[in-house]
């Protein structure tokens, strides 16, 4: 009988062994084996992101320094309204137009939400802040001859600032001037930080 009764014992201590200890163990190493897999696939991307990361950066030394100015230019990291200001008043002196009534919104380039407030935000306030990049709306007159005014337009639209004519509206000349008055809202953009 006690043969029959150890190995029974035996049995069933390896039985609940199992059952216990080995199985559990057994289904730990499987997710710890998915996780693994998952903390490889992080680290592949990661050094993907960073061989791309070292592309660029390569690329970007290797550009000569006017490259790089006209890439600032084209998209600055900051508003830089002054700057703004000056390249389209030196762009309408070429043809005899001076910008007046100047008129932006001085909160324009700063980030509607602060420090993780969304207090007063709008829906639209907190999608562009999701945006890397930020714009910035200027109204000015001039004042010209038609034929001189287009020309204007294309020279502010082959500028390396990105800007887009929002609007246009004139004022008929008075009898006998044959200057109009032209009303312009653009908007142009920036890199945030």
């Amino acid at each position: 009988m006690s043969r029959i009764i150890f190995p029974a014992i035996i049995f069933l201590a390896a039985v609940g062994l199992f059952l216990g200890y080995t199985n559990a163990t057994y289904q730990n190493i499987g997710k710890l084996k998915s996780q693994v897999a998952a903390y490889d696939q992080a680290l592949n991307n990661s050094k993907e992101l960073l061989k791309v990361r070292n592309d660029l950066t390569d690329k970007y030394n290797n550009m000569s320094n006017s490259d790089r100015d006209h890439l600032t230019k084209l998209m600055p990291d900051n508003v830089d309204n002054i700057r703004l200001v000056i390249d389209i008043q030196n762009i309408a002196l070429k043809y005899g137009m001076n910008p007046k009534d100047i008129k932006y919104d001085a909160r324009a380039g700063h980030s509607t939400t602060t420090a993780g407030s969304t207090v007063g935000a709008t829906p639209t306030d907190l999608a562009n802040d999701q945006k890397d990049y930020s714009t910035f709306e200027l109204e000015f007159s001039v004042t010209g001859t038609y034929p001189n005014f287009l020309l204007f337009l294309k020279d502010l639209e082959q500028s390396l600032r990105l800007v887009d004519v929002e609007s246009i509206s004139f004022q008929a000349p008075d009898a006998g001037a044959n200057s109009t008055k032209y009303g312009i809202r653009i908007k142009t953009y920036w890199l945030k930080n």
